[in-house]
């Protein structure tokens, strides 16, 4: 009698991803995102894009245009 673990392991869900695509898995970083389930890894916002938030699991996600800004006092 033997039991495969390997079935016992969930996927990683859009917006997740880990080193075998299964559990654990961990939510993509801001400004990345995954559109499949089983991800290996994020895919990176395209340039001046950013996510406002971990785990995005489209493209439309990233929003334009964002430029660090600094306050300087005179």
């Amino acid at each position: 009698f033997q039991i495969h673990f390997l079935f016992l392991l969930e996927n990683c869900p859009v917006g997740h991803y880990s080193p075998t695509g299964l559990a654990p898995c961990q939510k993509c970083p801001m400004h990345s995102y995954s559109v499949e389930m089983n991800s290996l890894e994020c895919a990176v916002c395209p340039r001046r894009q950013r996510t406002q938030t971990e785990g995005s699991s489209t493209a439309e996600k990233c929003k334009g245009n964002y430029f660090i800004t600094t306050d300087v006092a005179y």
